[in-house]
């Protein structure tokens, strides 16, 4: 008697599902990593570069200030960039790998690149330096903007497109030439950000505009160089440039004098006053 061949048996589909999940899971887990690196260490040059004006050094390597700030940089240029690129790009560029794209990655595609979204964020950034520069800080801010947007969308396409395939100047052998410039105005773009975009962004929306704030004084005396109202025991009013678990920076009224530092335990508190701007 001649038995049946076994039958290869189906994968179950929770447990197909998973697998998917999981195929996707790593690759996203590692793109979201790069990205917080990348805006965190953005983040903090822009800091650096802001409180290097005023004599103060890097105050903390971890602070929640630098991913804000990096945020402010990094989300212009990107936003930009997704108005050069559509899904189709990265379809075209996973189904070339063999991987089959389901409704999740679409989805979250679509989302990334739909046009409102790039354009209103692209659009209020576009309005805040209209309003904020002058006429040549504005033309070599949007030159930068453009510039690095310009440059990555052109290298990201230059990195998805097949080794065979060429598109007017898209191509994979220029894909070193376009990362290069596209980091080297980068570079340009965040140092032009730090000393003339982020000094003017309110500092409650995670900017460098210092806030007017009073301080209290303790049983000992306020801190040198801080002068006390001699009505109260509050400080004259001054403006507050950064603030660190240890530390107050503020602006220093004295013309030969760029900063004021001291630690916390200097005062017994500190007022945050309504900004009059």
């Amino acid at each position: 008697m001649i038995e049946p061949l076994d039958r290869p048996k189906s994968e179950d589909p929770s447990g197909l599902r998973i697998r998917r999940l999981t195929e996707w899971f790593d690759p996203a887990a590692n793109f979201l990593s790069a990205a917080i690196v990348i805006i965190y260490l953005t983040g903090f040059l822009v800091v650096s570069w802001h409180l290097s004006r005023f004599g103060v050094p890097v105050l903390s390597l971890i602070q929640f200030d630098y991913l804000v700030a990096g945020l402010w940089v990094v989300l212009p240029p990107v936003c930009t960039v997704l108005v050069s690129l559509d899904r189709d790009t990265f379809e075209k560029h996973l189904e070339s790998l063999g991987k089959k794209v389901h409704w999740a990655p679409k989805f979250l595609m679509s989302l990334a690149v739909a046009l409102p979204s790039r354009i209103i964020v692209a659009g209020i950034f576009v309005a805040f330096l209209v309003d904020t520069l002058r006429w040549y800080k504005l033309i070599l801010a949007f030159f930068l903007l453009g510039g690095t947007s310009i440059g990555s969308a052109l290298f990201v396409s230059s990195l998805l497109v097949s080794t065979d395939e060429k598109r007017i100047l898209v191509a994979r052998k220029l894909a070193p030439s376009y990362g290069g410039l596209s980091l080297a105005l980068y570079f340009l773009y965040v140092w032009f950000f730090a000393l003339n975009v982020y000094p003017v962004i309110p500092f409650e929306w995670g900017g460098g505009r210092p806030i007017e704030v009073e301080f209290i004084e303790a049983d000992k005396p306020l801190p040198d160089g801080i002068a006390r109202d001699g009505a109260t025991r509050h400080s004259v009013r001054y403006k507050l440039l950064a603030m660190t678990e240890r530390s107050y920076v503020v602006l220093s009224p004295d013309k030969d004098q760029k900063s004021i530092q001291f630690n916390h335990d200097a005062v017994n508190g500190i007022i945050v006053l309504t900004d009059a701007n």
